[in-house]
């Protein structure tokens, strides 16, 4: 990876992600102490209301001198299928702030939210101070989201203590999606970041055994939506299939306001577990009957929508859309480090893993037998 700190350019790595240095504003900022950048050369910036922000923004994967930071444009019409430029704008203090000045813009770059990765962007940026505060949002022409706050890790020397919460398993309408109100709340105003452990979405939208929508009254029922997914199990119950699909529940999950909150207050460390892909994964293998098929195309589009949608760095996780005949294009264990007092592993126990030791139809007492005779082995 090139060393970006003892370079004042912007460099722009991939598709996926570009990168920044604490310094570069190349866009400019807008005349008569507007904290908004000005149009960029040769573009005519469209009328306000052009462009959204539907998913929120989010921040990510906190380093001790660099963050991630991500959003996903909204657009419409012809729209759909172009490359849309948008500035990324970072500041010391919040942008309103009353001590708010043109000197606290520490970053104003602009990247471009590619049509073929569904306008997501996903950009770095280094030279940050260690265990500090930092603003962010995006400036699309007109338009402009919302402003994030996110944070660095401390120095490696620092034993500050860390505070952090762990989530997971937040189906659209099975689960309690409350908590994620209570963590905005001001009383958690002191977490450093987020973990989510996986389950971001769940990849059916109408099983019955446990979608009933009964427990999560703000969500729509999923048959609303469940008939937009392609994939169909012999038991009638529809799930994500293609890239689309995949591509579709995020929209839906990060439509949620509350969920937009914590991402826009705290960075987020992720991992996946199976419905990121299919329940009870391993490997590129579904689980919906004892037949375990591979399902090549579907773990890939699964890899791509998942890092899409996340506020995750190539410098942590490695992502090869152009690699070819492996469902193991994707790299998603990593660790962290929070100065003396914590270092955080995150692993991967769904790509690498072997089959299911007892099948997913097993009876009870099948399964009884198992362990009795694993328990016999041990002596």
């Amino acid at each position: 990876m090139t060393d970006l700190k003892n370079r004042r350019d912007f460099l722009k790595l991939t598709g996926f992600l570009t990168v920044s240095c604490v310094g570069v504003v190349l866009a400019g900022c807008g005349e008569g102490g507007s904290s908004l950048p000005a149009a960029l050369p040769g573009r005519t910036p469209s009328p306000p209301g052009t462009f959204s922000f539907p998913a929120g923004i989010a921040s990510g994967d906190p380093r001790e001198n660099s963050i991630v930071l991500w959003t996903k444009l909204g657009v419409n019409g012809a729209a759909m299928g172009e490359d849309i430029p948008i500035i990324v704008q970072v500041a010391s203090v919040p942008f309103d702030s009353k001590n708010f000045s043109q000197e606290n813009i520490l970053v104003s770059v602009p990247v471009q939210a590619y049509s073929r990765y569904a306008h997501t962007v996903h950009h770095r940026v280094e030279g940050l101070a260690t265990g500090t505060y930092y603003w962010y949002r995006f400036v699309a022409d007109n338009d402009i989201s919302v402003q994030g706050r996110t944070k660095t890790a401390p120095a490696q020397a620092s034993e500050t203590p860390v505070n952090f919460a762990y989530i997971s398993c937040q189906d659209w309408a099975a689960n309690h999606w409350a908590a994620y109100q209570l963590l905005a709340e001001e009383r958690y105003e002191n977490l450093d970041f987020i973990v989510h452990l996986g389950d971001y979405i769940y990849e059916t939208a109408d099983d019955r055994a446990f979608q009933n929508g009964g427990v999560e009254p703000s969500h729509v029922r999923n048959p609303i939506y469940a008939e937009k997914l392609s994939g169909v199990t012999d038991g009638g119950v529809r799930y994500a299939s293609s890239l689309d699909d995949y591509r579709y529940l995020y929209s839906i999950y990060r439509s949620d306001p509350r969920i937009q909150a914590i991402h826009a207050k705290f960075p987020m460390i992720a991992i996946w577990d199976d419905h990121e892909f299919t329940n009870d994964a391993w490997g590129d293998h579904e689980t919906y009957s004892d037949n375990n098929f591979p399902q090549f195309d579907r773990r890939r589009s699964a890899n791509q929508a998942w890092f899409e949608y996340m506020p995750v760095t190539l410098d942590d996780v490695s992502f090869s859309p152009e690699l070819t005949g492996t469902y193991e294009n994707i790299r998603i264990y990593r660790e962290f480090a929070f100065g003396k007092v914590m270092q955080l592993v995150m692993t991967d126990e769904r790509l690498y893993r072997s089959d299911h030791a007892v099948p997913e139809g097993a009876g009870e007492e099948v399964v009884l037998q198992y362990f009795s005779r694993i328990l016999g082995e041990l002596g």
